[in-house]
């Protein structure tokens, strides 16, 4: 699965797609002393509940340039809500990377990965104003993410959207 690559690891600075300019662009600078640690980019083609693309955690050892494709294994994820709604964080790990291409799914990853994640995750968004994140306290295997993606996939959307809109109103 290609990923677009946003924030490369120990970035302070976070962009995201612009996809009205077609580019990468500055979002905001973390107001704490977080730094991103690992890659963070989306998933093109998606719609998760927050208006935004299904966000992912890309591990490897090297900073990815924001703007760039990446070929990933998809190893599960995190459920997070925050001031726009429910937002899944997914984790992955490059396919090319001999140091973890091994890996295929989240319980096979050594947890130092796992809570630098969690860790991150919880307080990223520290001393920003009208911000907020509340973040699961386990991690969901493959299978589960790979459903989600299926399910925010823009061609599935107008489903999610008509089961929401028909369940609430």
């Amino acid at each position: 699965m290609d990923v677009v690559i946003e924030v490369p690891m120990s970035s302070k600075v976070k962009y995201e797609y612009d996809e009205s300019f077609n580019c990468i662009r500055l979002d905001r600078i973390l107001h704490n002393s977080n730094t991103f640690p690992y890659n963070y980019g989306f998933i093109p083609n998606t719609l998760s509940p927050d208006g935004d693309p299904i966000d992912i955690f890309v591990i490897c050892e090297h900073r990815l340039v924001p703007g760039c494709r990446v070929k990933v294994n998809v190893l599960g994820g995190i459920e997070t809500t925050d001031e726009k709604g429910l937002d899944h964080k997914l984790i992955s790990v490059v396919c090319k990377d001999p140091d973890f291409m091994h890996y295929k799914d989240i319980v096979e990853l050594p947890t130092a990965y796992t809570h630098k994640i969690m860790y991150f995750l919880k307080h990223y968004k520290d001393g920003e104003p009208g911000k907020f994140i509340n973040v699961d306290n386990n991690f969901y295997d493959k299978e589960h993410a790979l459903k989600l993606i299926k399910l925010y996939t823009n061609s599935n959307w107008f489903i999610v959207f008509s089961l929401f809109f028909f369940t609430y109103y």
